[in-house]
This record gives structure tokens, C-alpha cells and sequence, in this order.
């Protein structure tokens, strides 16, 4: 074994061989290692031998956390170690960055953007301010903290003046939504993160106003450099000056985009009824169609709308639901894909990117809920393919089989599986996976892992892939969970690593807590492969 390190050794002085390269940044003089269990001999013999420090034991996976002496090089430990018969994988202990969190103190109060994957989406693009989005509304607070610094010159048609400040404060918190200053340190995040908000005022401080207006604001909105046009209002009767006005903005490579109402019903309202606007409805964060909101085969797709945090007027925050609120979460990715494709695109692949990549919510909706990252990683706006895979297998890490079994998974609230509590010291926890074979064609763009699932009682539950280059778990996310359903879309944007070379996915849920009892419930595991 001495000579093998001495080897090792000579090979890092000539310079090493492709084998032994990185593909990252790494802690000095740490490996990370699984022994076979059954070699715990050979294993402890080979820590010697490298006059290697134990600093710590990942017991529940079998890793242990190795400090080598200065003298060792990392790359060649490790391609030494890989070598050895009882030593199931051995890496450096790789150093990785969160998504992107900004750190508006508020942000924690938003459901809405880390459901629409903003986080993945802002490590591709956080906007530009030369990126426009109009607020057609009840205008925005000239002198809010959290949108002040980044409004434009705008219009008030209510009072046919160039002040559009907000009476009301329907149009500051729809403002916020779609853009609000991000990692300022202040009050919320805006989906579109860096994009200028241009006010135009066309509705009264009561929240009313005509036809004529709302045609007015668009004109001028797509006539002053709008590139997109947020409109958080409606009515049931169509207006053909306002179609005009949303074709005309069209045709001036502006998209409309518009909220679907809050009727409840399949009922049309204007202007999102019109084929020149994206027309939005709301969901809640369990991605189930809030009560309020139209919905039917016109509505293109939906959007956070129940209970969302945002601006207000009289520089304040306030909580308010509708498919007002909904809206310009889309506005606010329409900005994040003109920053990123740049102003020049067709307006009609910015309103493709948006709906050919969204999450699947059911047929209230034509396209499903919007997901940003997906949208700017769209290779050629649209044209990509989602295929939904259910797991063929399951093995329970950690507890015991309690009901159910493999057909419970494949679909949603037909019954459930359930992993009955095991104790570990004071915890009790359940750990499992399913694996399924997905057979695809195409680039892979990204890979989701959809979890219906419930506890006894609240807990956090917590998603892993495995990632078949490091041989280890990888954590893609956690959602808190109570005694209801509820059901979470986790995505892996950069996801090659995750699926091995014959297709074989593999997705694990944990979840643990003090307490005399615990069971894992489980409605559904899916995995939707995304390809360009």
C-alpha cells in the first residue's frame, strides 16, 4: 500500500493524467470516501496509511470526511482510493453556491417566486434596466423604498398629468410583484428582479375606470419603449378600441399581458380574452386553482395569486389574492427573457418561451403554471419536449414498509405509501426512493421531481437526487408539509449528472422528527424528463 501512495505521488510530480482532473473548486486536503461495509479492516488500515485525519462520519450514507497531510495531493488520493477493492467511491470534497436568495429581508413571506423557480432563473439572468415593464393600473408609489430608484417617467390618464403616483394601491403592489429593487437589503424580491417599471394610470382611486383609458395606457405604454405590458384589470364586455390597442402593441413587438378575472367561472373577461394577450390565472402554492379565478381553454397559463406579499402604497407591504396578482409574475419573466434574448426578439418566441415551458397543473389552463428557469433555458422558444415518468421500483432506506406499495406512486390520491417510522437516537425518520428508467431523445434541458406527499404531523421534508458522477445524494430542495396534502415540483436545471447512462433516475424524500409515532405518506412520485 506505501508504495501505491508513493506511486501516487511520482504521477502528481510528472503532472498527472486526465483522469485525476477536476471539474471544480475544492477544499484543500479533504476526501470524502465510502468503504465497503464489509471491508471496515481494509478501510481503517487504508486512513493509516494516509495518515489520514477522520474530521467527520456521514453514518447514515457510510461517507467519511478524510484530512490528508499536506503532503498528498487531493486529485491523486482520490484517484488512488478509486482504485482499491474495498472502496465503493472516494471525491474531493467539492465546494457548491446556493441559487440565487437575494437578501430583501421580506423575501421569506414570498411564496411566489421560488414556486416559479426565480431562484434557478436569476443564476441565468436578474434582467436589465433597460428592460421595460408597464404598470397599466391605479399607478405606482412615486416614493416606495422598494421601487422608487428604478421607476421611469410615466402617465396618468386619470388625471391627464405626467404624475401617475398610486391612490389606491393596486397598482404599487402589482408593480412589486413584477419588479420591486432585488437584493437591496429592503421590504420583497420582483420576479423581474433588475427591469425598469414604467406607471401609467388609467384607473381612479376607487380601482375604476373605461375602456378608453385602458386603450389610451396601452398606446402610450407600447408608443414610450414598453416591452412588456402588465394589466392587472378586466370586465366582462369586450371593448374592439381596446383589442385594437392590445394588436396594435403587438405589432409594436410589445407583449400584453393580462389577468383572466376572478369570477370563478369559464366566463370571458377583456382584455385577457383577446388572442394578442397572455392571459393569466391564479393558483395557490399548492399549485391547485385558486377558487377565484377564471379559468377554461382561453386562459393561456397561471401564475401565483392567493396570499402574495408585495408593495403597497404609503410605502408599505400588504398581502392580497387575485388573478391581479398573478399577472404580473408573468410580466416579471417576460422581462427576465427580453433582458436575456435581448429587445430585438419576436415578441411571439417571448410568449412561446412562457408557454411551452411551464409546470403541468391541470386542464384549467391551456399551458400550466409558468416556471422561469425553464423559460430561459428554452433552446429555440418552444419546440421542447416533457414526458412524465412514475417510478418502477422503490427501497426503503431507512423504516419500515407500513401500506401500500409501487402502483401508489404512479398516480395522484389513489391510495398511498406509506414508510413507517424507525428510531434513531431521539429521531425517528423515514428515508426511501424511487427509481425509474426514462427513455428520451433530444437535449436533456432539465429534470423534475413532482412529490405529492403528507406527514402525521408538521415536519420539513427534504429532496434528494442521485447523482450518478459523485455516487452521492444531492439535495434539490425542501418544503414544510402538515396532515394535508400537499404536492411540490422540485427542478433541476443543469441535470446530467442525474440521470445515468441508461436512463435511470433516482429520486429519495427524507423526513424526520421527535415523537412517539411517524409516517412518510406518499400520493405521488413523478419525474418529468424536459428535452430541447
Amino acid at each position: 500500500m506505501v508504495r501505491n501512495i508513493a506511486a501516487c505521488l511520482a504521477l502528481a510530480a510528472l503532472g498527472g493524467t486526465a483522469a485525476a482532473q477536476s471539474h471544480g473548486e475544492f477544499r484543500a486536503g479533504e476526501v470524502l470516501v465510502k468503504f465497503r461495509p464489509e471491508a471496515h479492516a481494509a478501510a481503517e488500515e487504508t486512513i493509516e496509511q494516509l495518515r489520514a485525519t477522520v474530521i467527520g462520519d456521514l453514518a447514515q450514507i457510510g461517507v467519511r470526511h478524510l484530512r490528508l497531510p499536506e503532503a498528498l495531493p487531493v486529485e491523486f488520493v482520490v484517484l488512488w482510493l478509486s482504485g482499491l477493492p474495498h472502496v465503493e467511491f472516494a471525491e474531493p470534497n467539492f465546494l457548491v453556491e446556493a441559487f440565487h436568495v437575494p437578501n430583501d429581508p421580506s423575501y421569506g413571506s414570498q411564496w411566489g417566486p421560488p414556486k416559479i423557480a426565480c431562484e434557478a432563473a436569476w443564476d441565468l439572468e436578474t434582467g436589465a434596466a433597460s428592460t421595460v415593464i408597464a404598470i397599466v393600473d391605479t399607478g405606482v408609489d412615486k416614493n416606495h423604498g422598494d421601487l422608487a430608484a428604478k421607476l421611469l417617467p410615466g402617465y396618468d390618464f386619470v388625471n391627464n398629468d405626467s404624475d401617475p403616483d398610486d391612490d389606491n394601491g393596486h397598482g404599487t403592489h402589482c408593480a412589486g410583484i413584477a419588479a420591486a429593487r432585488t437584493n437591496n437589503g429592503v421590504g420583497i424580491a420582483g420576479v423581474g428582479y433588475d427591469c425598469s417599471v414604467m406607471p401609467v394610470k388609467v384607473l381612479n382611486s376607487g380601482g375604476s375606470g373605461a375602456w378608453d383609458g385602458v386603450a389610451n395606457g396601452i398606446n402610450w405604454a407600447a408608443d414610450n419603449g414598453a416591452d412588456v405590458i402588465s394589466m392587472s384589470l378586466g370586465g366582462s364586455s369586450g371593448s374592439s378600441t381596446v383589442e385594437a390597442a392590445v394588436n396594435y402593441a403587438w405589432g409594436l413587438n410589445v407583449l400584453v399581458v393580462a389577468a383572466a378575472g376572478n369570477s370563478g367561472s369559464t366566463a370571458p373577461s377583456y382584455p385577457a380574452w383577446y388572442a394578442n394577450c397572455i392571459a393569466v390565472a391564479s393558483t395557490d402554492s399548492n399549485d391547485t386553482r385558486s377558487s377565484f379565478s377564471n379559468y377554461g381553454s382561453w386562459v393561456d397559463v397561471a401564475a401565483p395569486g392567493r396570499d402574495i406579499y408585495a408593495t403597497y402604497d404609503g410605502n408599505s407591504y400588504a398581502t392580497l389574492s387575485g388573478t391581479s396578482m398573478a399577472c404580473p409574475h408573468v410580466a416579471g419573466e417576460a422581462g427576465l427573457l427580453w433582458s436575456n434574448l435581448g429587445t430585438a426578439t419576436a415578441v411571439a418566441v417571448i410568449r412561446a418561451r412562457i408557454e411551452d415551458n411551464c409546470d403541468n397543473v391541470g386542464t384549467f389552463v391551456t399551458h400550466g403554471r409558468v416556471n422561469c428557469n425553464l423559460a430561459l433555458l428554452d433552446g429555440g422558444g418552444g419546440g421542447g419536449s416533457r414526458t412524465d415518468w412514475a417510478p418502477t421500483s422503490y427501497t426503503i432506506l431507512q423504516g419500515s414498509n407500513y401500506s401500500g406499495g409501487l402502483s401508489n406512486l404512479a398516480t395522484s390520491d389513489d391510495g398511498r405509501l406509506e414508510i413507517a417510522a424507525a428510531k434513531a437516537s431521539k429521531d425517528y425518520y423515514c428515508d426511501w426512493y424511487g427509481s425509474t428508467v426514462a427513455t428520451y431523445s433530444g437535449t436533456l434541458s432539465s429534470v423534475e421531481v413532482k412529490l405529492e406527499s403528507n406527514y402525521t404531523s408538521s415536519s420539513t421534508c427534504t429532496v434528494y437526487l442521485w447523482n450518478w458522477t459523485s455516487s452521492t445524494w444531492v439535495s434539490i430542495g425542501s418544503t414544510s408539509l402538515g396532515t394535508t396534502d400537499t404536492t411540490t415540483t422540485f427542478t433541476v436545471a443543469s441535470p446530467a449528472a442525474y440521470v445515468s447512462g441508461t436512463g435511470e433516475i433516482r429520486a429519495r424524500s427524507y423526513g424526520t422528527r421527535r415523537g412517539k409515532t411517524f409516517r412518510h405518506r406518499t400520493d405521488q412520485l413523478l419525474f418529468t424528463v424536459v428535452t430541447l
